[in-house]
């Protein structure tokens, strides 16, 4: 017979290979001759012709069943597949003519992926080439050999069930469910073993984990190597788990049509720059449409060096009237149609004139390049684009956020409709601190176990008004965007839904905190990771919305996690007794005031209301009330009791509120000037109350008080002939005084 090309002389063989777990097998003294003898050959020939019993080939060819003897004796007595392997094995090497150490390595894998009709042996096959002949356990035998039964096989079923039961428990406290672990958990575990060709977890190491994600082993097992390294970090041989997914720290982009100085200056800024990664990519993203429009408009300007007043002039321009898909990148996602050519906002045409003056800054700054024109006043933000920029908080319509707030405190199972699995408890946990805490999503991702403390005192407000024990729990909310670790009040519900998850929540593994560098015990953690990103625009908000019956988005758009913020803190602002503006930075963790008016809008309802009490109180006149001559009795014998403050003067009718004349009062009788020593000794006097009394205005009065001048002149001329109290008109008044005046001035002239 034929040899195969790939056949191994004895001189070319360098030894099998026994992998742990089977270090019992012996195969010293084994003779390794590859090579089958005559009689060999005959024998097996004559037993492919007409099968005998097992114990009579295998005494014909002593010498050829020795080393498959130590794999034969360590399988299922009684397994079909035991005696379909060692047949499958024997035709095999009469088709190489050769023993087992002398098949090529290329002759296994036609076997174990066409030949059909001993596919219920190939795992017992593969057992003899793994095991003898250091045969791999590749991506190509995936799907025709069992990796399950294979490692039970090679390593011993004891020994794999013992290790695969450390995995699945640590799994379980993580809060795995075990049906779900024990639909591919095994296969992946059994491939981990095969491929590493050990069973020590200790050998499991994140490098191997990520070589067997991205092996090609199929999406069994890559979905469930992250599975297996939390439970490996849990049982403290891996010091975390790994992201499997490969999440990039900066997005890919396209830079086709850029200047390469300019592409590489602006990947340095990125990857130095210590601004927030997601400030800084899209920082990034604007310098290099920047670079776009360089290169169509100045090819000959490749690096910031070769920027002059002129150019910065015309990017200033550029970007002041910039359209939506204007210098777009290659890479970028597309523009909804209905947005193309649409003047870019005020508020982006501010990050990119920041952006880019930023950019160049930190470029001369770092010394990278010296610049030939001053960033800091060539690239100034036009004053325009300054006073029409806004502030247009995106808060969920009132009528849509109700319903979120009630479906969120009466959330139920079904209501809950996620592709991925979370428990209810979690879901509505994070339902309720979505809807009454005002945080940020990574703010909520981020809370900490132990971070809700109930309201155990009674607070009397300032008001007077109590706030029974119970009310309010405080809630800590971890190092943020804008603020440190602080406590802020939020709604009792908030404490029932997170101590109701924390009933159920299995143990977790510390987690590392990303803002702050320690690990910590993260309250929504679940199998061992805390929540994803887009589990409450994903997860939550679905559910809430189903349960409240309002679609997904409103009229401001898609209702997103951040949205509730602006939501809540203008509740707050707008509620009859609300927070003032320093109260509210403090709950929200801001520590300017310009970031909180982001969030905030005032009602049309709640202006009107604080104008019309404004309004009333801008018609208040200060009162002075002598509690003495109350008291002594000179208020019943006509004697003054009530004065009212004008400025200038007092008037002594105590129904000037009602008096007509009350826009002309200097020469009332009524009227006791603030320079005389009465009036000083009213001011004087303790006993004296103060007092504010409404000043009901007529149309007149009001119209003359808006500042109308022809307005006054035409009242003070309707009150020339109106009796005053003392019985004289404002006429005859004056007509005394002008008298009194002349004789004045003529004794002076004498």
């Amino acid at each position: 017979m034929t040899r195969s090309s790939g056949y191994k002389s004895k001189a070319e063989f360098h030894g099998g290979w026994v992998t742990p777990g089977m270090e019992d097998i012996d195969l010293s003294g084994i003779d390794r001759d590859p090579e089958l003898q005559r009689d060999e050959r005959q024998a097996l020939r004559a037993w492919i012709d007409q099968p005998t019993h097992f114990a009579e080939i295998r005494d014909a060819i002593p010498r050829v069943w020795a080393p498959l003897a130590a794999i034969h004796d360590r399988q299922p007595p009684e397994k079909n597949g035991t005696k379909k392997g060692w047949q499958w094995i024997l035709r095999h090497l009469y088709r190489e003519d050769c023993t087992i150490w002398g098949v090529p390595d290329e002759s296994w894998l036609p076997d174990f992926t066409t030949n059909y009709s001993a596919s219920q042996a190939r795992p017992y096959v593969f057992c003899y080439a793994y095991v003898l002949r250091n045969y791999p356990f590749s991506p190509a035998l995936v799907r025709h050999v069992s990796a399950k039964i294979s490692a039970r096989l090679i390593f011993g079923s004891a020994t794999f069930d013992a290790v695969y039961a450390q995995i699945e428990d640590a799994l379980l406290s993580l809060g795995y469910h075990p049906p779900s672990l024990r639909q591919a958990l095994p296969t992946t575990l059994a491939t981990l073993m095969l491929t590493t060709r050990t069973s020590d977890l200790a050998a499991y190491t994140e490098e191997t984990l990520r070589d067997l994600e991205a092996g090609g082993y199929g999406n069994i097992v890559r979905l469930n190597c992250g599975k297996v390294s939390r439970a490996l970090s849990l049982l403290g041989y891996l010091p975390e788990p790994i992201r499997m997914r490969y999440y990039k720290r900066f997005k890919d982009r396209d830079t086709r049509g850029i200047a390469p100085d300019w592409v590489a200056l602006a990947h340095r800024w990125r990857d130095t720059s210590t601004i927030g990664a997601a400030t800084r990519q899209s920082g990034h993203g604007f310098v290099l449409r920047i670079g776009l429009w360089l290169a169509d408009k100045h090819p000959k300007i490749r690096r910031p060096r070769d920027w002059t007043p002129e150019i910065a002039a015309e990017a200033i321009a550029l970007v002041s009237n910039m359209k939506v898909g204007d210098y777009a990148l290659p890479s970028a996602p597309p523009v909804p149609a209905h947005r193309l050519g649409k003047p870019l906002s005020y508020n982006s045409q501010c990050a990119v004139i920041m952006h880019l003056r930023r950019f160049f800054m930190d470029v001369e700054i770092w010394e990278w390049e010296k610049l030939r024109f001053n960033p800091r006043y060539h690239l100034t933000t036009p004053t325009r684009i300054l006073r029409q920029r806004g502030v247009n908080p995106r808060i969920v319509d009132e009528r849509v956020w109700t319903k979120l707030i009630w479906a969120s405190l009466n959330l139920q199972p079904e209501d809950v409709k996620s592709k991925r699995h979370y428990p209810f408890a979690l879901v509505r946990a994070v339902g309720v601190v979505w809807t009454h805490a005002g945080l940020r999503e990574n703010e909520i991702r981020r809370l900490r176990v132990g971070c809700s403390v109930p309201q155990t005192e009674a607070i009397e407000t300032e008001h007077g008004e109590p706030v029974p024990a119970g009310t309010l729990t405080y809630l800590t909310v971890p190092p943020g965007k804008t603020a440190r670790e602080f406590v802020k009040p939020v709604s009792i519900a908030v404490h029932v839904a997170i101590k109701a998850w924390m009933e159920e929540r299995s143990v977790q593994p510390d987690l590392l905190d990303a803002k702050t560098g320690e690990r910590v015990q993260y309250l929504f953690a679940h199998r061992g990771k805390m929540v994803g990103q887009s589990f409450i625009d994903e997860t939550v908000i679905p559910a809430l919305c189903e349960k409240a019956g309002v679609p997904r988005e409103d009229s401001r758009g898609n209702i997103t996690s951040h949205r509730a913020r602006a939501s809540i803190v203008t509740a707050l602002a707008n509620s009859p007794q609300g927070l003032s503006l320093p109260e509210l930075m403090k709950w929200v963790g801001h520590s300017c005031s310009r970031s909180t008016m982001h969030y905030l809008a005032i009602r049309p309802t709640r202006l009107a209301a604080t104008f019309a009490q404004a309004d009333r109180m801008a018609h208040m006149i200060e009162v002075l009330l002598d509690h003495e001559a109350v008291v002594n009795g000179d208020a019943a014998t006509g004697q003054p009791y009530k004065f009212y403050d004008l400025g200038d003067s007092f008037c002594t009718n105590p129904f000037w509120s009602t008096c007509p004349h009350r826009m002309a009062c200097a020469r009332c009788d009524f009227n006791l000037p603030k320079e005389s020593s009465r009036a000083q000794a009213l001011e004087a006097r303790t006993s004296v109350q103060r007092l504010l009394e409404e000043v009901p205005l007529s149309d007149d009065e009001r119209t003359a008080a808006e500042g109308d001048r022809d307005a006054v002149d035409r009242l003070i001329g309707k009150l020339e002939d109106q009796v005053t109290l003392d019985g004289r008109t404002r006429r005859e008044i004056e007509a005394i005084g002008a008298v009194g005046g002349a004789a004045v001035e003529a004794t002076r002239g004498r």
